[in-house]
C-alpha cells in the first residue's frame, strides 16, 4: 500500500469518527472495526459464491468483488490504527513467518 493511500484510509476513518460524533454516536474502537471486517469478510464471501454459481447475484460479480476486497482492506488499516500498529511491519511479520514455516516442510498454522 502506498504512503497515499494509507493517508487516504487514516483520513477517511476520521471522516466517520467526525460524522458519528455529530450524529450523535460513539467513536469506534477496535472491537467496531473488528466486527466491520468481519461483516466485509462476509459480503466477500457470499460473492465468492455467486462467482462460482453457488448463488445468485446481481452486477459485476467482479468489480463487486473487487470492492468488497478493498472494503476489507480498508478495515484493516483501520483496525491497525486504532491499535497503534503499522501494516506493514504486520504484514512483513506475517510473510517471515510464512517462509519460516515453508523453509521448515510447509507446516501450515
Amino acid at each position: 500500500m502506498t504512503d497515499n493511500q494509507m493517508q487516504r484510509a487514516r483520513a477517511i476513518k476520521q471522516a466517520y469518527r467526525e460524522k458519528n460524533k455529530q450524529d450523535g454516536h460513539v467513536a469506534w474502537t477496535a472491537r467496531d472495526y473488528m466486527a466491520g471486517f468481519v461483516a466485509d469478510i462476509g459480503e466477500l464471501s457470499e460473492l465468492l459464491m455467486v462467482d462460482a454459481g453457488l448463488r445468485t447475484g446481481t452486477g459485476d460479480t467482479k468489480e463487486n468483488i473487487r470492492h468488497e476486497i478493498g472494503d476489507c482492506l480498508w478495515s484493516i488499516v483501520a483496525l491497525c490504527d486504532e491499535l497503534g500498529l503499522s501494516v506493514e511491519e504486520c504484514f512483513e511479520s506475517s510473510l517471515s513467518d510464512v517462509e519460516a514455516r515453508l523453509d521448515k516442510g510447509g507446516q501450515q498454522s
